[in-house]
């Protein structure tokens, strides 16, 4: 009785062993076996419930929606033309 193949997936070690996901569903015997390998997926990074690390962006904020307005600030920093061409020493 010829049965019909299965596709399963696992992990390759440096060392050649392979680890199966699930124990296959085959009689015992030899075997035929093509690897290929998966597509990485990263996933997001965890929460930090300690609030050390701060998260690159905020989830959107409950309530109404409000515009943000870009406002000119005062220059902070000195002109540095005023110190010659060869700058502060």
């Amino acid at each position: 009785m010829l049965e019909a193949g299965i596709e399963t997936t696992g992990t390759l070690h440096p060392d050649g062993a392979v680890t199966l996901d699930e124990p296959p569903r085959l009689a015992p015997g030899r075997v035929r076996v093509a690897l290929a390998p998966l597509p990485a997926v990263r996933l997001p990074d965890g929460p930090f419930l300690d609030e050390s690390i701060p998260a690159p962006f905020d989830l959107p904020w409950e309530g109404l929606v409000r515009a943000v307005v870009a406002e000119r600030v005062p220059y902070r920093y000195p002109d540095l033309s005023d110190f010659g061409p060869e700058g502060a020493s």
